[in-house]
């Protein structure tokens, strides 16, 4: 993917990608001198672990963006409007790419109306 994205012009001083266990690399690169913000998606811990690791740092102070987990339900009862249900379902799962601890992880809905529910949220998410 990394790849593509410089094939298609995304210059390589921006966009780097680096494998490695989150005590060492992560640490490391948290550390740098030369980060000006953290975007993380993981375990509530690790985001502790990163927060005190910047606010250890001397200068600036780095923003961090943490986004960190559960699974978030909704419950759709047999009143609910199909295309309000549809609507609010293609937002919350895929909205930053479904990347966002408030995303969308389980839809239950009631029986009486789960398959014209379900159509709906196909189409949409076609869309």
């Amino acid at each position: 993917m990394v790849a593509l994205l410089h094939g298609a012009g995304v210059p390589a001083g921006a966009l780097q990608l680096l494998h490695g266990a989150g005590d060492t690399v992560g640490a490391a690169l948290v550390a740098a001198p030369g980060v000006a913000g953290v975007v993380f998606t993981g375990s509530t811990q690790v985001a502790k672990i990163i927060n005190r690791a910047l606010a250890a740092k001397d200068g600036p102070i780095v923003p961090l963006i943490a986004e960190t987990g559960g699974i978030n339900a909704m419950l759709v009862d047999s009143t609910a409007l199909p295309e309000q249900v549809a609507d609010a379902v293609v937002q919350s799962a895929f909205r930053s790419a479904g990347q966002r601890c408030s995303a969308l992880r389980l839809l239950c809905v009631h029986e009486s109306i789960a398959d014209g529910v379900i159509e709906m949220i196909q189409g949409a998410a076609k869309e």
